[in-house]
């Protein structure tokens, strides 16, 4: 998973971010959500690439896609509360063939056609002529109502209205339903805004209002649907320690009762998650209450994340061991973090656990683990490292060592042994970067 860079994060909404990878064809199927008997919102065509332009084609219709991934916290909620909405199905089945698309997943060439179109963020709506060029674009999780008027933007069926709302707020309209508005008329503007600079200037801009806006509001009265959907835009993915974000773990209960279940675990778990990783890359003991807060403040959340994604199952448990290990290393100390370390290995040997080990360990001062961290990068690369991040701190470690002719080797024999998958080009264009040499831009699509 990609994580920090909360702020921006923060800029596109309701939006994770992500790798984009490269160019082919073909199959679309859909794996994170299952079909339902009657359709009620966006009916989702379960098929291959092809068949989809097809039917648009033949129906004179245009192509929606939803690119997701399964760890996207946005595209959860989107999936949960969104396209199902009658209204939301209504307008988009009209209109468009859609189709669902795993952007990692590589048996349904999902890296290639996220490549192909350049997705750099999830969720990535595509709006597609049926020829399979591009019309449009957006990113974020949204409500039904903005997601609509979205369309009907990109469509060209109505302008958007947000120079309007400007000059309204510059001008001293401050009812609490025109500031609503106004905040949410700005969540269309983020996701239509591919300039990450733009997006992230009027999203400091926005955030002021929002901040304004709930101070004017007073807690006791935040807690609706309307204003969760505020709060969960605006403080998406900030860290345990602010006030806002606490204020909804605290009430969680009541936030649940008035909003989705869904949209209010994904805010407080991914609000406990950056605490929890800030405090222990900080060496700040207070992780501990995080993690404890799992089992504690938190255990309804865990609970329905557990119930409703099966994917999800061991990451709160993988994340307390990432957590103490970053907490070990953070307060230097190395001859525990060595341990874990071990014990860990010990338990489930793979390449990219010894050689990130060796990466970790490497940055101690008692040169006594230097021999272990040779070790751990040896065995790391004859189990066979698959990418090019893992590879180069293997020969990172060769020329701390002095063995700059055999780095020089590891790289040549791992390049030569890419081909033109998406992975590969993917490893490729990293492997030159890091290496500073041009890229091999060879590939076809």
């Amino acid at each position: 998973m990609k994580k920090p860079l909360l702020l921006a994060f923060a800029l596109l909404g309701l939006t994770a971010c992500g790798d984009a990878v490269v160019a082919t064809d073909n199959t679309v199927v859909d794996d994170q959500h299952e079909a339902v008997t009657e359709v009620v919102g966006i009916d989702f065509f379960h098929g291959e690439w092809d068949e989809a332009l097809a039917k648009a084609q033949a129906e004179n219709k245009k192509l929606f896609v939803d690119v997701y991934t399964e760890w996207c916290g946005p595209c959860k909620i989107m999936a949960a509360t969104v396209f199902p909405q009658q209204s939301v199905g209504e307008y988009f089945n009209e209109r468009f063939i859609s189709i669902k698309l795993d952007a990692e997943d590589e048996d349904i060439n999902g890296p290639e056609l996220s490549d192909r179109y350049e997705v750099h963020a999830y969720p990535t709506y595509l709006f597609l002529n049926a020829d399979g060029s591009e019309i449009s674009r957006a990113v974020g999780g949204m409500e039904a109502e903005q997601f609509v008027s979205l369309a009907g933007q990109i469509l060209g069926e109505h302008g958007g209205n947000f120079d309007e709302l400007v000059a309204r707020y510059e001008a001293g309209e401050r009812s609490v339903e025109f500031v609503r508005q106004y905040l949410n008329g700005a969540q269309l503007q983020f996701s239509l805004i591919n300039d990450r600079q733009k997006s992230y200037e009027l999203f400091k801009s926005m955030k002021q209002v929002a901040e304004e806006y709930v101070a004017s509001r007073g807690k006791e009265n935040l807690i609706n649907e309307e204003d969760f959907s505020i709060i969960s835009s605006y403080w998406d993915k900030t860290p345990r320690g602010d006030e806002m974000a606490e204020f909804v773990i605290d009430n969680y209960d009541a936030f649940v009762a008035v909003a989705p279940e869904v949209a209010v675990v994904e805010f407080v778990l991914s609000s406990n998650w950056f605490g929890a990783l800030n405090a222990a890359q900080a060496g700040d003991p207070v992780y501990k209450e995080y993690v404890a807060d799992y089992d504690g403040k938190l255990a309804k959340a865990v609970a329905y994340r557990n119930a409703h994604d099966k994917s999800d199952l061991t990451d709160i448990e993988r994340s307390k061991r990432v957590y103490h290990q970053m907490y070990l290393e953070a307060t230097k100390n190395w001859a525990e973090l060595h341990r874990v370390i071990e014990q860990g290995l010990q338990a489930n040997p793979s390449a990219k656990g010894y050689i990130r080990a060796a990466g970790t360990l490497s940055k101690a001062e008692d040169s006594k683990y230097q021999g272990i961290v040779r070790e751990y990068a040896r065995k790391g690369y004859e189990m066979g490292l698959d990418n090019a991040f893992d590879l180069m701190t293997y020969v990172g470690i060769l020329k701390q060592d002095g063995k700059t002719k055999e780095a020089e080797q590891v790289i040549d024999v791992y390049r030569n042994s890419l081909g033109d998958s998406a992975a590969d080009k993917r490893n490729r264009e990293l492997l030159d970067r890091f290496t500073q040499t041009p890229a091999n831009t060879a590939q076809g699509s």
